[in-house]
């Protein structure tokens, strides 16, 4: 017996298969551009809209080039070379506390008065 080969039968899709996947494609690509509008939109750069789509990005593609824009533009990281807790280190004086002086002056008062009352 001689060894044919499996032939497989492809099966080619019908005219209504092909429309289908014409217009999710059309959707997905029209949802597409519009994300890209929306994002160049919110950005404040809509004339970038335009540029993106004429170079096919993607939406993940056009949110990666604005926000490198973005930071271009916003300059150089500020950088703090204070610590947190600077300035915080000073000690507690009680004794020099407004309140302090006046409980204690308040006191010395009353202890007064008593002396003199008895």
């Amino acid at each position: 017996m001689a060894d044919t080969p499996a032939t497989a039968e492809v099966k080619s899709p019908t005219a209504a298969e092909i429309e289908a996947q014409v217009s999710a494609a059309r959707e997905s690509g029209t949802a597409e551009a519009s994300a890209i509008v929306e994002l160049c939109t919110i950005a404040g750069r809509p004339e970038l809209a335009a540029q993106f789509l004429a170079n096919k990005f993607t939406r993940a593609k056009a949110s990666e080039e604005l926000l490198k824009l973005r930071a271009a533009e916003s300059g150089p990281d500020t950088a703090s070379h204070i610590l947190p807790d600077a300035g915080t280190s000073t000690e507690a004086k009680p004794s020099q506390s407004a309140v302090v002086k006046a409980a204690e002056a308040s006191a010395k008062k009353m202890a007064e008065a008593r002396r003199g009352g008895k």
